[in-house]
């Protein structure tokens, strides 16, 4: 039930940012298991937007980095190439 997950995971980052909701889990987290998801479906186009997004709104440079890597993963195996390098 992947696109469920994602569907959920879409409402509970929409409903953090609305509210200020505090969960068990970070906003970060929340949004690297959307974007993972997304990957190991290999769904690269949604997937890098993830990613992108996650590293824009991430203050964790540890967490930044890991989503810029699989960032550049999704881009390379949309052939972007030159984006991936960047």
């Amino acid at each position: 039930h992947y696109d469920e997950a994602v569907k959920n995971y879409d409402k509970a980052i929409a409903d953090v940012q609305k509210h200020g909701v505090k969960t068990s889990f970070s906003m970060d987290r929340v949004m690297w298991l959307k974007a993972w998801i997304l990957y190991k479906e290999k769904k690269h186009t949604e997937a890098e937007q993830a990613f992108a997004s996650l590293a824009t709104a991430t203050t964790d440079l540890s967490e930044k980095s890991r989503a810029q890597f699989y960032q550049a993963r999704c881009l390379k195996n949309l052939n972007r190439e030159g984006e991936a390098k960047a």
